[in-house]
């Protein structure tokens, strides 16, 4: 089950990546609370004969697009990896199922998509934003994603010198 694997990895780093894990999680997380970054992660597993899919995740959603509806796949209690800050409420990561449908459309992003500051506001694009991107480049063929989003970012993060502005955090999307 995706929630075993990411469990499985809390459990590595939490168990193996650490001599002293108390002290050294604990100082990670006053280092991550400075940064206001966490490990972030999602498992799916895609069954093409049902069209079903299993997942488990930590924060950021799977994002579903249906004929220009965003379905937002989250998860009840937001945790991130190796860290004792979990919510209190949390007992432990969940998998779920989701039914696609013919057309659908799934992206797994990393939080630097939505966090990418443009450079004529200085704001970030924002998660409202970013899924109208997703629902953009859904309508387009898969051969041509890849370009079209890349182009949107280079428009997005440009200077009038033509210069791209600084890349804050990890960006990746696979689909």
């Amino acid at each position: 089950k995706p929630s075993d694997i990411i469990t499985g990895l809390d459990t590595i780093f939490n168990d193996q990546f650490t001599s002293d894990p108390h002290n050294f999680i604990v100082d990670h997380d006053k280092w991550w609370i400075e940064l206001r970054d966490s490990m972030e992660i999602s498992c799916v597993f895609f069954d093409p004969e049902t069209k079903t899919i299993e997942y488990s995740l930590t924060s950021v959603p799977i994002i579903v697009c249906r004929k220009w509806e965003i379905i937002k796949l989250n998860t009840e209690i937001r945790a991130s990896i190796w860290s004792e800050k979990k919510n209190p409420r949390f007992t432990g990561f969940q998998t779920y199922e989701f039914q696609l449908q013919e057309g659908d459309s799934v992206y797994l992003f990393s939080d630097g998509l939505p966090d990418q500051f443009l450079w004529k506001t200085n704001k970030k694009i924002g998660s409202r934003y970013f899924y109208e991107i997703l629902k953009q480049i859904s309508a387009l063929p898969v051969s041509e994603r890849s370009m079209h989003i890349a182009n949107i970012y280079n428009e997005l993060m440009k200077t009038e010198e033509w210069k791209i502005t600084r890349q804050i955090d990890d960006m990746c999307l696979v689909w």
